[in-house]
């Protein structure tokens, strides 16, 4: 899962297609891709251990066991390919959360929006 909150929708959507591209290739059928506004779920952020200063962040949760694993590194396709292999072949030590993750159905933009005008309504 990418966790992102730069705002910047077009380095956003090269990472998605980076996550796509590499996806296609190494991921397996139990393993599924998504993407997560940390402005929007900033409830997530703290129980990934992800922050402004950390974004963008790659995370591995399995909802199955409820527990997590970052990708360390630089966001790239070569980072990102090396973490989906060591994945697979459970090289890394996972985290675990005491309670499961529940993602909230936000229609971010529409927050945003509202944000937005709240503050050209103060200036």
């Amino acid at each position: 899962m990418l966790i992102d909150g730069a705002g910047d929708k077009e380095k956003t959507t090269k990472r998605m297609k980076v996550m796509e591209t590499v996806g296609q290739e190494k991921l397996s059928e139990s393993m599924w891709m998504g993407y997560l506004d940390a402005r929007c779920h900033s409830y997530l952020q703290s129980r990934f251990d992800v922050y402004e200063d950390s974004l963008p962040q790659v995370i591995a949760y399995s909802p199955h066991n409820n527990k997590w694993v970052p990708m360390i590194g630089t966001f790239s396709e070569s980072t990102f390919s090396q973490f989906i292999i060591k994945l697979k072949k459970t090289n890394l030590t996972p985290n675990s959360l005491a309670i499961p993750i529940v993602i909230l159905d936000i229609d971010c933009h529409a927050l945003f929006k509202k944000l937005y005008e709240e503050v050209d309504k103060n200036d």
